[in-house]
């Protein structure tokens, strides 16, 4: 069951660290295509896989929970409290798209 939770919730967020980092890859110049969660650089066709491992369903929990307890200790008002607690979602995202740029950069 949890598996199957973790693997539901896994794939948009591999989806979206793929096409993000292609998307910030092309700015700097680099030949690279998305096909769901598989980049391929360049003419020799050299691929990187977005597994399970780079979605980051793992920190997803443990940062969900840790927002909750920073936004009720810091945050004031209920607004300012989901606000924060929204923002995990995508900082996580943009995090592993980031960590797949880098991987990509030196690589090349």
């Amino acid at each position: 069951m949890i598996e199957t939770l973790t693997l539901t919730l896994s794939y948009p967020l591999r989806l979206m660290a793929t096409y993000g980092a292609v998307a910030v890859l092309k700015l700097f110049g680099v030949a690279v295509t998305a096909d769901r969660t598989l980049m391929t650089l360049g003419s020799d066709g050299t691929g990187i896989a977005v597994t399970d491992a780079c979605s980051g369903i793992e920190q997803l929990f443990a940062l969900v929970l840790i927002g909750a307890v920073m936004a009720l200790m810091l945050q004031k008002g209920l607004g300012l409290r989901l606000m924060h607690w929204a923002c995990i979602l995508p900082s996580l995202v943009i995090a592993n798209a980031l960590r797949l740029v880098v991987t990509v950069l030196l690589y090349n």
